[in-house]
């Protein structure tokens, strides 16, 4: 994707050349802040990139460079054909299309009724989403030996070492 936004620009702009930098995860909770704040960004301009926040990309535009603010106009051109970015999922919910294929796999082959399916799909998920809140689950058995977890009160948690 970032590829071709460079790609798309270089041939709306013909006398500038972008080489793409691409970094790692490291400090992402800060660069999110950066991301967000028009102090910061009056601070960086262009440093890291246009802002993908368009608030913060209004405010610091007349002061970019010539280059910076064509690219700034680049994206705001562009806008309506890129879109908005997806919604982030909740936390703990990575495992919910495993659940629900493998419950939907089970009520087709007649190993699990529907209702059945129904009832543990949604009590799995559950027990998904309150371990990313960090409550203790405990391993129960749907069928067979497919695993399924269980929500247990907190007081029942055990801390294990870390040693």
């Amino acid at each position: 994707m970032t590829q071709k936004l460079i790609d798309a620009f270089e041939a709306k702009n013909p006398n500038i050349k972008i080489e793409g930098e691409y970094g790692e995860w490291s400090g992402y909770w800060a660069k999110l802040f950066l991301a967000n704040s028009v102090e910061a960004g009056g601070i960086a301009l262009a440093d890291r990139g246009i802002p993908g926040n368009t608030e913060v990309r209004d405010a610091i535009t007349p002061k970019l460079s010539a280059a910076d603010a064509a690219t700034a106009a680049f994206i705001n051109d562009i806008a309506d054909e890129v879109g908005d970015a997806p919604v982030v999922p909740p936390a703990g919910s990575s495992p919910a299309p495993e659940i629900l294929t493998r419950f939907t796999t089970e009520v087709h082959f007649g190993r699990v009724s529907p209702e059945e399916a129904a009832k543990k799909s949604m009590e799995e998920l559950k027990s998904a989403l309150a371990s990313a809140l960090g409550r203790c689950t405990s391993p129960t058995r749907v069928s067979g030996d497919r695993p399924m977890t269980q929500l247990r009160p907190r007081t029942a948690c055990r801390r294990r070492s870390t040693r």
